[in-house]
């Protein structure tokens, strides 16, 4: 049997897609948890490396999606890789 992997990445676009489709508005910040946001930082680091890319703007704060710019907030008391959409 095959354990299912937690996909972060895949976890916090699926969220942001999710609010806006719900709220009918695009979303305004995406709050998370020091472990997640350290996890996206690793990842979008080595891709910025990689691909000369990141959704990341780490100067701004900022996650840019194929139809939005949301900004990143850090919530300490957030559970491990806990992401809420605002």
């Amino acid at each position: 049997m095959l354990k299912e992997r937690f996909d972060l990445i895949t976890h916090l676009q699926e969220s942001l897609k999710a609010f806006e489709e719900e709220h009918g508005i695009k979303p305004q910040a995406v709050v998370l948890s020091p472990a997640a946001f350290s996890w996206l930082v690793t990842v979008f680091h080595e891709d910025e490396r990689y691909f000369g890319v990141s959704p990341v703007d780490f100067e701004r704060w900022v996650f840019h999606t194929n139809t939005s710019s949301v900004k990143i907030i850090i919530d300490e008391t957030a559970d491990n890789f806990e992401v809420r959409v605002l």
